[in-house]
Parts: structure tokens; sequence; C-alpha cells
């Protein structure tokens, strides 16, 4: 039996649930800190050294880990704040917090250097352990800070979203998509929203908006098939980041099913798709619709045979900007439905 028992709160006999986010540049610190959060009853640190498993699919298992946790604990220095890894952690759980019935803790922790924090930290204060000598004080501190005023479904943890959806101080394209809905862009996806209702809390999650390189990120961890319901056929063949993942893949033996609508401008760029990725000619396949039913320029759909790790991103297109927003689950589902019936008729021919 441990020294550090403390009582466990009552309500909740479990222990609590400490996600460890961090760069694996800062690890012999961080593991410090693990091993002694590890000998309190009321606390059970996750950290990715452990809880991801071989055989494991990385980005689902780390998805899977965040939804479960009741803190995250977010190591903070210069390593950590250039890690993508971290930045997507830090917006799952701020996402989980939004869409929980029981909000997550976030703890921010500087372990070294004075790293800029990042928007949606600063108004929580974070602990220090920059301290030369971590000595069982400072982190009997960090503990005791993790188990005080444990939250409850009534009380929500205030300072993720303290301002609101128009003042705080968001990426890029979150300003610029503020900007395009003040010039009209309401009416523009009133059609969307009327189809998706969940494209409201899409464009107001912080975690929902990507960007090309952060799709690139998140699709080298695909294991199985992705879909690409498109309108242009754009991405795949002029954007670096996204045309060097798609290459990538293909080389690992992923292959791409492309849903398309039989048009002049799409004849015209498959033929450039083909001689792009002219080498990869069995990995990738095109599938002709009947008819467009697509509300957005285009949709991505990634593991699209596995129910468990399915994601997918759609591309709204306004003028000359380019928004990429996480499909909801639910909406994922119905574009699935849709698919599937043309997916079946081509495999099957």
């Amino acid at each position: 039996m441990s020294d550090n028992i403390c009582t466990l709160d009552t309500e909740n006999q479990r222990p609590l649930k400490v996600f460890f986010s961090y760069s694996s540049k800062d690890e012999e610190i961080v593991e410090n800190v693990y091993r002694f959060l590890d000998t309190y009853d009321q606390i059970e640190p996750i950290i990715d050294k452990t809880a991801i498993r071989g055989g494991d699919k990385i980005l689902s298992r780390i998805t899977y880990l965040l939804k479960k946790m009741d803190v995250l604990l977010i190591f903070l220095s210069p390593n950590s704040i250039e890690s993508s890894w971290v930045e997507y952690e830090l917006g799952l759980a701020l996402h989980n917090h939004l869409s929980k019935d029981s909000p997550v803790k976030i703890l921010p922790v500087l372990i070294d250097g004075d790293p800029k924090l990042p928007e949606a930290l600063k108004d929580i204060k974070p602990i220090d352990l920059r301290s030369i000598n971590h000595n069982s004080e400072i982190f009997q501190r960090l503990a005791e800070t993790i188990l005080e005023n444990k939250l409850t479904k009534e009380k929500k943890f205030e300072g993720f979203y303290k301002a609101s959806f128009e003042t705080i101080k968001y990426p890029v394209e979150l300003l610029r998509l503020q900007r395009m809905i003040k010039e009209g862009l309401n009416q523009e996806i009133e059609p969307i929203t009327n189809k998706l209702s969940d494209i409201v809390e899409a464009l107001r999650a912080q975690t929902n908006i990507m960007t090309p390189k952060s799709i690139s990120i998140a699709e080298a961890q695909v294991l199985d098939s992705i879909w690409v319901i498109t309108t242009h056929l754009y991405n795949d063949i002029y954007d670096d980041f996204i045309k060097k993942s798609v290459s990538g893949n293909m080389k690992r033996g992923i292959n791409y099913y492309y849903f398309i609508v039989d048009t002049e401008i799409l004849r015209k760029r498959r033929e450039k798709y083909e001689e792009v990725y002219e080498t990869c000619k069995d990995n990738y396949h095109f599938i002709l619709l009947q008819k467009s039913f697509m509300p957005f320029d285009e949709v991505v759909i990634y593991d699209a045979a596995d129910d468990f790790s399915r994601w997918g991103y759609v591309q709204i297109r306004y003028n000359e900007d380019n928004l990429f927003l996480r499909l909801s689950d639910r909406n994922l589902s119905n574009f699935m439905i849709q698919l599937q019936s043309y997916y079946n008729e081509y495999k099957n021919s």
C-alpha cells in the first residue's frame, strides 16, 4: 500500500485517468513524473509507452485513450510546442470537453525553457516544474493539483473556452472562417446545415479545423483504404503535402477509391492524375457516380472498412479559400451508406 493514499471522492471511487501529452525529446522528466504519480492509488497515469501496444493503430489508440481520460497533463517545452502530436492531443481534449457530459481537466506543466503558451491554455495557470532539482515536494504539489476540486457534471471547467467564439484568438484557418461568415457565408452554407446538423459544431470546435499539413500527418497512420468523393480532384494532384502523402500511402499498399461524376474537368484531371501516379496503377480506382449528392467540394474517408478507426473530413471552397473540417461520426455514416452500393457494384464487376 502506498504512503501517498488519500481519501477518494465517494461520488466516484475509480482512479482519475491522467493522460500525458509530451514530446519524446522530454521523456526523462516526463517519466519521472509518471513514476511518482503511479504511487497514488487514486491516480492512473497513462503514457504512450505503456498504453500503446504492439500492433495498435497509433492514431486510433490515442484518440480512444483521450476520450476516456479525466485529466490531460500537457508538458510544455520548446520541443512540445513544435510537436504535431501534442497539438493534436490538446485539440482533441478541447473537443471532448465541449462534447462530454463530464468535462475534462487540462493542466499545463512547464518543464523547460519559456515556451509560448497555446491560445487555448492562456487562461489556465501552468504548474512550474522547471526547477533543476525535481524533488518529491514539487511532484506532490502536482498530484494535489490533479486531485483537488474534482469536477462534476454540474461544474464545467472554466478556462477552456472562457472567451466567446467571437473574441477567442483561433488559428488562421478559423479566423478566416469568421471573416467569411461575416461576408455572407451563412447564406451559402444554409443547404448544408439543413442536411448536416453537426456542421455548426464542426465550425466552432477548434479541433475540427484542419490544414493540408495536418491531414498529411494523420494520413500517414491509415492502415486501410481511403475513399475520396470529389468534384475537382485537385488536392491529390497539385497540393504538395497531400500529393506526397498519397504517394507514400500507395507505396505501402494503401488503396484509393475516387467516387466522381463524369464531367469534362474531372476527365482532364483524371488524365493528369494517372500521369502523376503512373507507377501506382494498382493502388487507385475510379468509381463513376450516376449523379452528384455532394453539398461539399470534397469528402475524404480514411480506413473506410474499419468501423472502429474510420474518420474523415470535408472540404469547403469559398472564393480562393479552402476550409477542411473533420466529419462527425453521424455524417460519416451517412456518406458511407450512400457510397457502399457503388463500391460493392465496382468490386463485383
